[in-house]
């Protein structure tokens, strides 16, 4: 039986609960599904098709809606909304991909629509990769590199190809020409992280023009487009920062204790900064950095309008190592990272950094059918916590 074949993209949120009873479909039916992961995103682009237009809310909470009340006919559950659209969309199918080739792909797909829509953790992004991958015995980087070098030498191979039967080049000038695309392309996606980690229109605009070949018009209009983004962004932030400020001051006034182990998972606080997780060992942020940078524009004038205000990092480890050891290293944890912050929050706008090790005292509880590494991984990372002075 040559199987039915089920083209998909990690991407596309009405997927879920495809995959997620594909294989009791599979056994009720006596029927077997050939995955086919492929890109959506540039079919929808190329039909100007958003699914989840910004200026439709009523449209986008059914969808949201749609998805919670099908996965429950199903039998499972969604808990949305779940970060949208993926910034690593297509690193998650070339690994998805990369997977089918190597034969874990269909457990990697699986995993990751479950944590992308059980636990609200974005694909192909940390911690969800780290966590999918040691759930599968994989080396994350390995994974990641390899499934970055097949995507690209497949779309020269398709680009060449293409070239060859549309036009009359040599074969060197084909060579060059895809050379050339390839350069572009790594430009434009170097472009396009300079401005996801812009916080203001006016960077936005620095940024396009520094690039050069762009038009006027088109700066105007991405800038525009950004602008308004950003004004969403940042007035969901200054919602949740209200809804965690008025939190601590009912405890102030109720005089109730702060835990020493605050259950962590799903605080304001998180959705404010998001927690930095370290390899094993690790306590170095370089990849973070301009993630700082960022969030310290976008909520630097909110917190101006909450002046009793401080930022508390708290450092952890998982249970491996020694006491003594594991404390030391979370006070590395805690303290690499606030030398930015102190520079950022502190000496710019006169918010106190502090900071505490937790060592490995305040464990994540283990979740039933976790693996112990994807445990670690949890365990291994920084909380940004807000506190009243």
């Amino acid at each position: 039986m040559s199987g039915i074949d089920f083209y998909f993209s990690i991407g596309s949120t009405y997927t879920y609960l495809s995959v997620t009873r594909i294989l009791d479909v599979e056994k009720q039916h006596q029927v077997k599904f050939n995955w086919k992961p492929f890109s959506v995103r540039a079919i929808m682009k190329e039909m100007n098709n958003i699914p989840f237009p910004k200026d439709k809310i009523n449209k986008v909470n059914y969808m949201w809606r749609d998805i919670e009340r099908r996965a429950e006919g199903y039998g499972f559950f969604a808990k949305t909304p779940v970060p949208y659209p993926l910034s690593e969309f297509d690193l998650a199918n070339q690994i998805a991909i990369l997977g089918f080739d190597k034969g874990w792909g269909e457990k990697f797909v699986m995993l990751t629509y479950k944590k992308w829509f059980q636990e609200g953790k974005e694909p192909a992004i940390e911690p969800s990769i780290s966590e999918v991958c040691a759930e599968l015995n994989l080396n994350k980087d390995e994974i990641i590199s390899e499934a970055k070098s097949k995507g690209e030498d497949v779309k020269k191979v398709l680009l060449a190809k293409v070239l060859e039967e549309t036009t009359t080049l040599s074969e060197e000038e084909v060579k060059q020409v895809v050379e050339k695309v390839q350069e572009v392309a790594s430009e434009t996606t170097e472009l396009l992280s300079k401005i996801g980690n812009a916080a203001t229109a006016k960077e936005i605009r620095k940024i396009l023009e520094d690039a050069g070949d762009i038009s006027e018009e088109a700066i105007t209009r991405i800038v525009e487009k950004n602008e308004e983004m950003l004004k969403e962004e940042k007035s969901f932030l200054r919602e949740t920062m209200a809804k965690l400020y008025a939190r601590l001051q009912r405890d102030r006034r109720l005089n109730v204790e702060e835990a020493f182990c605050s259950n962590i998972e799903g605080l304001l606080d998180h959705l404010l900064i998001e927690p930095t997780y370290f390899e094993t060992n690790k306590y170095d942020i370089d990849t973070y950095v301009s993630a700082m940078n960022r969030n310290y524009q976008l909520m630097e004038p909110i917190l101006n309008e909450f002046p009793d205000i401080m930022l508390q990092l708290e450092g952890n480890a998982d249970l491996r190592g020694t006491n003594d050891y594991n404390k030391a290293l979370a006070e590395r944890r805690w303290r690499t990272p606030s030398r930015v912050l102190v520079t950022l929050y502190t000496v710019q706008a006169d918010i106190p950094v502090t900071g505490v090790s937790r060592g490995e005292e305040c464990q994540l509880e283990r979740k039933q059918g976790e693996s112990e590494e994807a445990w670690w991984i949890r365990n291994r990372r920084t909380d940004y916590m807000f506190r009243l002075r």
